[in-house]
């Protein structure tokens, strides 16, 4: 349960599944609240609740008849937080040990198009 608003009685399981549906979208009205909850609570009950979260300043009611989630209420409402990584200090990988004279390969000069090409480590 937490705790909250100017009353300070907790929020139950079923205030936040309000404060859920109501912030998703999914029901915004009081029918659609009720259709929601139906599995949970008793229909006569819902609109106390939503009386007691907006009185709380959780939710406010428009002029149409549609329940917003408030700025205080967000405060409820679980988040996904961002996965952590113990990643240590980095130590980049080890290469495997190559035979003497494998690369040396790189240091002859190319021949491309007839036309000699230096190597990277050649003086011009």
């Amino acid at each position: 349960m937490t705790w909250g608003g100017s009353d300070n009685k907790p929020l139950g399981d079923v205030h936040i599944l309000i404060l859920r549906l109501i912030e998703s979208g999914k029901a915004t009205t009081l029918p659609a609240i009720r259709a929601g909850l139906k599995h949970r609570q008793s229909g006569e009950n819902i609109p106390n609740m939503l009386a007691g979260l907006n009185r709380r300043g959780f939710v406010i009611q428009t002029g149409g008849g549609q329940y917003l989630v408030t700025k205080e209420g967000r405060k409820f409402l679980p988040t996904a937080q961002a996965p952590t990584f113990d990643t240590g200090d980095y130590q980049p990988p080890s290469y495997a040990p190559a035979r003497p004279g494998a690369m040396d390969y790189a240091r002859y000069p190319s021949v491309a198009a007839g036309v000699r090409r230096p190597y990277w480590g050649e003086k011009l």
